[in-house]
Protein backbone atom coordinates (compact mmCIF):
# COMPACT_ATOMS: atom_id res chain seq x y z
CA UNK A 1 0.00 0.00 0.00
CA UNK A 2 1.30 3.51 -1.11
CA UNK A 3 1.30 5.88 1.34
CA UNK A 4 2.07 9.92 0.51
CA UNK A 5 5.65 10.98 0.91
CA UNK A 6 5.37 13.84 3.05
CA UNK A 7 3.90 11.38 6.00
CA UNK A 8 7.24 9.46 6.03
CA UNK A 9 9.60 12.66 5.77
CA UNK A 10 7.25 13.57 8.59
CA UNK A 11 8.01 10.18 10.24
CA UNK A 12 11.90 10.47 10.18
CA UNK A 13 11.62 13.81 11.24
CA UNK A 14 9.86 12.66 14.62
CA UNK A 15 12.45 9.33 14.69
CA UNK A 16 15.09 11.91 15.62
CA UNK A 17 13.05 14.57 17.80
CA UNK A 18 12.64 10.95 19.96
CA UNK A 19 16.17 10.62 19.93
CA UNK A 20 16.85 13.90 21.19
CA UNK A 21 18.20 15.33 18.04
CA UNK A 22 16.96 19.12 17.06
CA UNK A 23 15.65 20.34 14.01
CA UNK A 24 15.71 23.73 14.82
CA UNK A 25 18.73 24.14 12.48
CA UNK A 26 17.08 23.24 9.48
CA UNK A 27 17.13 25.31 6.18
CA UNK A 28 16.55 25.18 2.91
CA UNK A 29 19.08 27.48 1.16
CA UNK A 30 22.24 27.57 3.94
CA UNK A 31 24.60 30.09 2.82
CA UNK A 32 28.04 28.62 2.10
CA UNK A 33 30.90 30.97 1.95
CA UNK A 34 32.56 27.53 -0.79
CA UNK A 35 30.90 25.55 -2.79
CA UNK A 36 29.64 21.40 -2.14
CA UNK A 37 32.96 19.65 -3.24
CA UNK A 38 31.00 17.72 -6.66
CA UNK A 39 32.44 17.12 -10.40
CA UNK A 40 30.64 19.93 -11.56
CA UNK A 41 32.51 22.15 -9.06
CA UNK A 42 35.75 20.63 -9.21
CA UNK A 43 36.19 20.27 -12.97
CA UNK A 44 34.89 24.06 -12.83
CA UNK A 45 38.40 24.74 -10.76
CA UNK A 46 40.59 23.10 -12.91
CA UNK A 47 39.43 24.71 -15.97
CA UNK A 48 40.56 28.16 -13.66
CA UNK A 49 43.33 26.64 -13.26
CA UNK A 50 44.12 25.52 -17.13
CA UNK A 51 44.45 22.24 -16.30
CA UNK A 52 41.24 20.48 -17.53
CA UNK A 53 38.99 21.86 -20.26
CA UNK A 54 35.73 20.91 -21.79
CA UNK A 55 34.13 19.61 -25.40
CA UNK A 56 33.28 23.15 -25.71
CA UNK A 57 33.62 26.24 -23.20
CA UNK A 58 30.36 25.70 -21.88
CA UNK A 59 29.96 22.02 -21.91
CA UNK A 60 32.61 19.23 -19.76
CA UNK A 61 30.67 16.35 -21.00
CA UNK A 62 31.24 14.60 -17.00
CA UNK A 63 28.16 12.13 -18.05
CA UNK A 64 30.13 9.97 -20.15
CA UNK A 65 33.72 7.58 -19.65
CA UNK A 66 37.07 9.83 -20.44
CA UNK A 67 38.78 8.98 -23.44
CA UNK A 68 42.44 7.70 -23.44
CA UNK A 69 43.53 10.82 -25.00
CA UNK A 70 42.05 13.25 -22.93
CA UNK A 71 43.27 10.70 -19.99
CA UNK A 72 46.57 11.38 -21.22
CA UNK A 73 46.11 15.35 -21.98
CA UNK A 74 45.01 15.59 -18.52
CA UNK A 75 47.69 13.59 -16.83
CA UNK A 76 50.73 15.55 -18.70
CA UNK A 77 49.20 18.61 -17.57
CA UNK A 78 49.19 17.44 -14.06
CA UNK A 79 53.21 17.04 -14.77
CA UNK A 80 53.15 20.33 -15.92
CA UNK A 81 54.37 19.71 -19.26
CA UNK A 82 51.79 21.28 -21.51
CA UNK A 83 53.42 20.99 -24.88
CA UNK A 84 52.01 24.58 -25.93
CA UNK A 85 53.48 25.99 -22.82
CA UNK A 86 57.48 24.35 -22.96
CA UNK A 87 59.78 25.60 -25.97
CA UNK A 88 61.08 23.37 -28.41
CA UNK A 89 58.33 20.31 -27.93
CA UNK A 90 57.04 19.87 -31.72
CA UNK A 91 58.99 16.76 -32.81
CA UNK A 92 56.84 13.67 -32.96
CA UNK A 93 58.36 10.06 -32.40
CA UNK A 94 55.55 7.42 -32.06
CA UNK A 95 53.74 5.58 -34.84
CA UNK A 96 50.31 6.20 -34.51
CA UNK A 97 48.09 6.58 -36.75
CA UNK A 98 45.08 6.98 -34.83
CA UNK A 99 45.54 10.70 -32.76
CA UNK A 100 43.78 13.89 -33.49
CA UNK A 101 46.29 16.54 -34.68
CA UNK A 102 45.41 19.13 -31.31
CA UNK A 103 46.80 15.97 -29.07
CA UNK A 104 49.94 14.99 -31.06
CA UNK A 105 52.39 17.29 -28.70
CA UNK A 106 50.53 15.48 -25.20
CA UNK A 107 50.76 11.94 -26.33
CA UNK A 108 54.31 12.73 -27.59
CA UNK A 109 55.34 13.76 -24.52
CA UNK A 110 53.07 10.37 -23.10
CA UNK A 111 54.59 8.34 -24.90
CA UNK A 112 58.07 9.43 -23.87
CA UNK A 113 56.76 8.70 -20.23
CA UNK A 114 54.97 5.46 -21.00
CA UNK A 115 52.17 6.25 -18.58
CA UNK A 116 49.97 4.30 -20.39
CA UNK A 117 50.41 0.75 -22.45
CA UNK A 118 49.55 1.83 -26.29
CA UNK A 119 47.31 -1.00 -28.32
CA UNK A 120 50.04 -1.65 -30.81
CA UNK A 121 53.16 0.45 -32.85
CA UNK A 122 50.50 1.73 -35.02
CA UNK A 123 47.70 2.53 -32.48
CA UNK A 124 47.27 4.41 -29.50
CA UNK A 125 43.62 3.79 -28.60
CA UNK A 126 43.04 7.42 -28.16
CA UNK A 127 39.22 7.14 -28.52
CA UNK A 128 39.56 3.89 -26.16
CA UNK A 129 37.51 4.46 -22.95
CA UNK A 130 39.44 4.62 -20.03
CA UNK A 131 39.00 2.80 -17.08
CA UNK A 132 38.92 3.66 -13.29
CA UNK A 133 41.92 1.10 -12.57
CA UNK A 134 43.76 2.26 -15.31
CA UNK A 135 43.53 6.09 -14.74
CA UNK A 136 45.12 5.13 -11.39
CA UNK A 137 47.71 3.29 -12.38
CA UNK A 138 48.56 6.11 -14.61
CA UNK A 139 48.79 8.66 -11.72
CA UNK A 140 50.18 6.25 -9.26
CA UNK A 141 53.21 5.62 -12.09
CA UNK A 142 53.15 9.56 -12.76
CA UNK A 143 53.36 10.53 -8.42
CA UNK A 144 56.56 8.05 -8.68
CA UNK A 145 55.20 4.46 -7.54
CA UNK A 146 56.03 1.00 -9.02
CA UNK A 147 53.67 -1.00 -10.73
CA UNK A 148 54.20 -5.05 -9.32
CA UNK A 149 56.01 -3.28 -6.25
CA UNK A 150 54.11 -0.69 -4.67
CA UNK A 151 50.87 -2.09 -6.46
CA UNK A 152 49.33 -4.11 -9.27
CA UNK A 153 47.69 -3.28 -12.28
CA UNK A 154 44.65 -5.06 -11.02
CA UNK A 155 44.38 -3.35 -8.06
CA UNK A 156 45.67 -0.16 -7.85
CA UNK A 157 42.50 1.18 -5.30
CA UNK A 158 44.25 0.10 -2.69
CA UNK A 159 47.35 1.97 -2.75
CA UNK A 160 45.28 5.09 -4.06
CA UNK A 161 43.18 5.60 -0.83
CA UNK A 162 45.99 5.20 1.33
CA UNK A 163 48.25 7.79 -0.33
CA UNK A 164 44.06 9.60 -0.28
CA UNK A 165 43.86 9.87 -3.74
CA UNK A 166 41.11 8.25 -4.19
CA UNK A 167 38.00 8.92 -1.96
CA UNK A 168 34.57 7.66 -1.42
CA UNK A 169 32.75 10.21 -3.85
CA UNK A 170 34.94 8.93 -6.81
CA UNK A 171 32.66 6.73 -8.93
CA UNK A 172 34.94 3.50 -10.37
CA UNK A 173 32.20 1.94 -12.27
CA UNK A 174 30.95 3.16 -14.49
CA UNK A 175 34.11 5.75 -14.38
CA UNK A 176 33.06 8.68 -16.16
CA UNK A 177 34.75 12.44 -16.71
CA UNK A 178 33.46 13.65 -13.47
CA UNK A 179 35.18 10.92 -11.94
CA UNK A 180 38.93 11.83 -13.69
CA UNK A 181 38.48 15.60 -12.30
CA UNK A 182 37.73 14.67 -8.78
CA UNK A 183 41.19 11.74 -8.55
CA UNK A 184 42.68 14.82 -10.95
CA UNK A 185 41.73 17.58 -8.34
CA UNK A 186 42.83 15.00 -5.17
CA UNK A 187 46.08 14.73 -6.85
CA UNK A 188 47.49 18.14 -6.43
CA UNK A 189 47.32 17.88 -2.94
CA UNK A 190 49.38 14.49 -3.04
CA UNK A 191 52.83 14.17 -2.14
CA UNK A 192 55.01 12.00 -4.74
CA UNK A 193 56.51 9.08 -3.15
CA UNK A 194 59.59 9.26 -0.80
CA UNK A 195 59.01 13.45 -1.11
CA UNK A 196 57.65 16.18 0.67
CA UNK A 197 56.75 17.91 -2.83
CA UNK A 198 53.15 17.70 -4.03
CA UNK A 199 51.85 17.23 -7.35
CA UNK A 200 50.55 21.02 -6.77
CA UNK A 201 53.61 22.48 -5.69
CA UNK A 202 55.69 21.29 -8.02
CA UNK A 203 53.18 22.80 -10.22
CA UNK A 204 54.21 25.94 -8.59
CA UNK A 205 57.78 25.49 -8.62
CA UNK A 206 57.23 25.12 -12.65
CA UNK A 207 55.55 28.04 -12.86
CA UNK A 208 52.00 26.89 -14.11
CA UNK A 209 50.55 27.18 -10.66
CA UNK A 210 50.85 30.61 -8.38
CA UNK A 211 51.39 30.29 -4.70
CA UNK A 212 48.57 31.80 -4.00
CA UNK A 213 45.91 29.49 -6.11
CA UNK A 214 47.88 26.37 -4.39
CA UNK A 215 47.26 27.84 -1.01
CA UNK A 216 43.46 28.18 -1.88
CA UNK A 217 43.04 24.71 -2.74
CA UNK A 218 42.12 23.37 0.96
CA UNK A 219 39.09 26.13 0.56
CA UNK A 220 37.70 26.14 -2.45
CA UNK A 221 35.20 23.83 -1.15
CA UNK A 222 32.81 23.89 1.67
CA UNK A 223 33.75 20.93 4.16
CA UNK A 224 29.98 19.86 4.89
CA UNK A 225 27.54 17.56 3.59
CA UNK A 226 26.34 17.72 0.06
CA UNK A 227 24.21 16.17 -1.97
CA UNK A 228 24.32 15.96 -5.90
CA UNK A 229 24.23 13.90 -9.03
CA UNK A 230 26.89 12.13 -10.16
CA UNK A 231 29.34 13.86 -12.36
CA UNK A 232 27.13 16.81 -12.54
CA UNK A 233 24.90 15.36 -15.06
CA UNK A 234 21.47 17.15 -13.77
CA UNK A 235 19.29 16.86 -16.87
CA UNK A 236 17.04 14.15 -17.51
CA UNK A 237 14.08 13.70 -20.25
CA UNK A 238 10.33 13.83 -19.02
CA UNK A 239 9.46 10.32 -18.13
CA UNK A 240 12.27 9.74 -16.65
CA UNK A 241 11.29 6.51 -13.69
CA UNK A 242 14.41 7.52 -11.09
CA UNK A 243 17.54 9.19 -10.48
CA UNK A 244 20.82 8.70 -8.90
CA UNK A 245 21.82 10.98 -5.86
CA UNK A 246 25.28 11.17 -3.62
CA UNK A 247 25.34 12.24 -0.60
CA UNK A 248 28.48 12.89 0.56
CA UNK A 249 29.79 13.94 4.22
CA UNK A 250 33.20 15.98 3.59
CA UNK A 251 32.64 16.82 7.67
CA UNK A 252 35.00 15.58 10.41
CA UNK A 253 31.85 13.82 11.97
CA UNK A 254 29.21 11.05 11.44
CA UNK A 255 26.05 11.91 9.90
CA UNK A 256 22.63 9.99 9.72
CA UNK A 257 20.08 10.15 7.35
CA UNK A 258 17.40 7.71 5.61
CA UNK A 259 15.68 6.65 2.50
CA UNK A 260 12.71 9.32 2.44
CA UNK A 261 13.00 12.19 -0.05
CA UNK A 262 11.01 15.04 -1.30
CA UNK A 263 10.69 15.96 -4.87
CA UNK A 264 9.59 20.06 -5.52
CA UNK A 265 9.22 22.08 -9.11
CA UNK A 266 9.74 25.69 -9.64
CA UNK A 267 6.49 27.81 -10.43
CA UNK A 268 6.74 30.53 -13.27
CA UNK A 269 6.19 32.75 -9.75
CA UNK A 270 10.01 32.11 -8.84
CA UNK A 271 8.24 29.72 -5.67
CA UNK A 272 9.36 26.15 -5.03
CA UNK A 273 5.74 23.65 -4.71
CA UNK A 274 6.17 19.63 -3.56
CA UNK A 275 5.02 17.09 -6.27
CA UNK A 276 2.32 15.09 -4.73
CA UNK A 277 4.39 11.64 -5.04
CA UNK A 278 2.88 8.83 -3.01
CA UNK A 279 6.21 6.42 -1.93
CA UNK A 280 6.11 4.40 0.42
CA UNK A 281 9.95 4.13 2.71
CA UNK A 282 11.13 2.08 5.66
CA UNK A 283 12.16 3.98 8.35
CA UNK A 284 15.64 2.70 8.68
CA UNK A 285 18.16 5.21 10.03
CA UNK A 286 21.34 5.29 8.05
CA UNK A 287 24.94 6.72 9.20
CA UNK A 288 27.66 7.92 6.85
CA UNK A 289 30.91 8.10 8.31
CA UNK A 290 33.17 10.93 7.59
CA UNK A 291 34.70 10.95 3.94
CA UNK A 292 32.15 8.78 3.19
CA UNK A 293 29.13 9.06 0.95
CA UNK A 294 26.44 6.67 0.32
CA UNK A 295 24.20 6.82 -2.90
CA UNK A 296 20.57 6.96 -3.31
CA UNK A 297 18.31 5.19 -5.86
CA UNK A 298 15.17 8.51 -5.92
CA UNK A 299 12.14 7.18 -8.15
CA UNK A 300 10.33 9.75 -9.32
CA UNK A 301 6.88 7.66 -11.29
CA UNK A 302 4.52 6.78 -8.84
CA UNK A 303 2.44 6.16 -11.59
CA UNK A 304 0.04 9.17 -11.24
CA UNK A 305 1.77 12.50 -11.46
CA UNK A 306 1.91 13.87 -14.84
CA UNK A 307 5.95 15.81 -14.85
CA UNK A 308 6.21 18.29 -17.39
CA UNK A 309 9.35 20.10 -18.62
CA UNK A 310 11.46 22.52 -16.49
CA UNK A 311 13.34 22.70 -13.19
CA UNK A 312 12.71 20.61 -9.93
CA UNK A 313 15.06 19.82 -6.72
CA UNK A 314 15.21 16.69 -4.30
CA UNK A 315 15.38 17.53 -0.89
CA UNK A 316 16.56 14.84 1.75
CA UNK A 317 16.99 15.41 5.62
CA UNK A 318 20.96 14.89 7.34
CA UNK A 319 21.17 14.88 10.96
CA UNK A 320 25.07 15.59 12.52
CA UNK A 321 24.82 15.49 16.55
CA UNK A 322 21.99 18.16 17.36
CA UNK A 323 22.04 19.89 14.25
CA UNK A 324 19.93 19.34 11.48
CA UNK A 325 20.19 20.12 7.96
CA UNK A 326 18.05 19.28 4.62
CA UNK A 327 20.14 19.49 1.35
CA UNK A 328 18.93 20.11 -2.33
CA UNK A 329 19.85 18.84 -5.83
CA UNK A 330 18.53 20.98 -8.30
CA UNK A 331 17.55 18.97 -11.93
CA UNK A 332 16.30 19.38 -15.12
CA UNK A 333 13.29 17.58 -17.23
CA UNK A 334 13.24 18.06 -20.64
Amino acid sequence: MKRPIQKFVSGLLSVFLLLGISTTALALDPPTAAPAKTPLTVTAELNKLALMKGVTPADFDLGRAPTKVEAAVMLIRLLGQDPFQLPGCGTICYGYQDVPEWAELFVERFYQLGLMKEVSPTEFGSNKAVSANEYLTALLLLLGYQEGTDFTAADPQTMAKEIGLLTSNVQTAPFLRGDMALLSWNALTVKFKNSSETVGQRLVAQGILTQAQYDSLPTAFSHEVSLYFPNGVNRFPVGTKSVNLVLYNDMGKEITTGQPFTVQYLGADGQWTEVPLALFFTMELLMIAPGESKTFVCPLDDGDYQYQPGQYRITKTAFQDDMGLILTAEFTLE
